[in-house]
């Protein structure tokens, strides 16, 4: 069961986000804190703390869906201010 993820409040437009870590790279990524019927992230994890992100691939959202799994979208898709948060590489 995953635990219930400390919710915060998005710097930018003030959306409530969840931080959760992904897989495989093990980078924060901000996530909205409610499920998305446009979804195609699961969460999970036992530490409110430190929530796993996998993003799924397009066979895999119609399974997850099925089994009543909650998908949720990332926060960069949807936020006002995204680009001012999002990181540049060199």
């Amino acid at each position: 069961m995953t635990a219930l993820p400390r919710r915060q409040l998005c710097k930018g437009c003030g959306y409530p986000i969840i931080f959760a870590t992904t897989i495989p790279a093990g980078k924060t990524m901000p996530v909205d804190a409610d499920p998305s019927e446009s979804g195609t992230i699961v969460l999970h994890g036992t530490d409110p703390e430190n929530i796993v992100a996998t993003v799924l691939r397009k066979g895999q959202i119609a399974g997850a869906r099925a089994a009543g799994q909650p998908l949720y979208e990332s926060h960069f898709a949807n936020c006002r201010d995204a680009a001012t948060f999002r990181k540049t590489y060199r």
